[in-house]
C-alpha cells in the first residue's frame, strides 16, 4: 500500500497527537486519522482512529488530499495559533468534525 500523504501534528500542552494518512490507490483508498494521547505519567490512555474508504459518507481521496496539499503547517507563531478551549470543546472535537462525526 502506498501512502500519498502522511503528516503527525504534536499537541504538546495536551499530550496528544494526530497523524492523517492519505491512499489514494483507486482499487484501495483509504483516508486515516489516529489520535494517541498520554496521561500524567505520558502512558498512552487513548488511541483514537478513525479510517474512511470507498462507500462511507462523503468520501473522496482525490478531494481530501487537494484540500490538504494546499494546508500550510509551517511554523505557527503565538498570535497565529488556534486556541482550542476558546473554540472548541477539544482538540479531538475539533479533528472529528472534519470527518462530519458527532462527539458522542
Amino acid at each position: 500500500m502506498k501512502i500519498d500523504h502522511n503528516k503527525t501534528i504534536f499537541y504538546t500542552t495536551a499530550c496528544a497527537t494526530y497523524s492523517e494518512l492519505i491512499i489514494t490507490n483507486l482499487k484501495a483508498p483509504y483516508v486515516i486519522g489516529t489520535q494517541v494521547r498520554l496521561d500524567a505519567n505520558n502512558n498512552v490512555n487513548l488511541i483514537d482512529t478513525i479510517v474512511t474508504s470507498t462507500g462511507d459518507w462523503q468520501f473522496n481521496t482525490t478531494k481530501s488530499f487537494a484540500i490538504i496539499l494546499k494546508e500550510d503547517w509551517g511554523t505557527h507563531y503565538p498570535s497565529q495559533q488556534v486556541r482550542y478551549p476558546d473554540n472548541c470543546p477539544s482538540s479531538r472535537g475539533c479533528i472529528y468534525g472534519i470527518f462530519g462525526a458527532r462527539m458522542l
